[in-house]
């Protein structure tokens, strides 16, 4: 679980680094809205829509996949969805426009949901109440570990794109990296 949700929590840190690289004018996510001001006045409204639809996304998704989840095996239910997340990160390669980007961002977030309430819930099956605390804590840290090997991994990738400024590939290929990576640990460790 601990490596799992890293690996969930990386694909949100994917998209800040992408930014730093480069991928806000990529993608077109900052606009000048005033180019007589020196340095020019940028609007990075884009980007924070990119951001938040993540977040509306999950609200959207959190009532549905929970009550499927509720209802179905827990293993299955959380199989497919992370198997239909897993699909939706790796579409991230053919984002081309800030649009594409804002419907991947929903969509992940709609499908990505679910995972740390399924998280608590296979926790609270195989462990006493007074052991559960000290285990979703020991899971949700790893948001934290993931930022520092996300952020090792990352640097070589940049450092071969610094010279071919190619940022939304390196963003794409990271992404890929580590959507896939997700996909399989997560559907080959749920409980069946």
């Amino acid at each position: 679980m601990f490596v799992g949700y890293s690996l969930v929590y990386y694909d949100k840190a994917i998209l800040g680094g992408a930014t730093i690289f480069g991928l806000r004018t990529d993608l077109n996510l900052s606009v000048v809205v005033d180019p007589t001001t020196t340095p020019p006045t940028i609007s990075t409204r884009r980007l924070s829509w990119a951001t938040s639809l993540f977040y509306f996304g999950m609200l959207a998704g959190l009532f549905p996949l929970t009550y499927l989840f509720q209802r179905f095996d827990v293993g299955k239910t959380i199989g497919t969805v992370v198997i239909i997340w897993g699909a939706v990160a790796m579409a991230t390669a053919g984002v081309t426009d800030f649009r594409g980007l804002y419907a991947q961002r929903f969509f992940l977030g709609f499908a990505e949901s679910i995972v740390p309430t399924a998280f608590m819930v296979i926790i609270s099956g195989y462990y006493t109440q007074a052991e559960q605390t000290w285990r979703q804590c020991l899971w949700y840290s790893s948001t934290g570990a993931m930022t520092v090997v996300g952020s090792v991994s990352g640097f070589p990738l940049k450092l071969k794109a610094q010279g071919d400024q190619q940022s939304l590939t390196v963003f794409c290929i990271t992404n890929l990296l580590f959507s896939c990576s997700t996909t399989a640990l997560l559907t080959s460790t749920m409980p069946h």
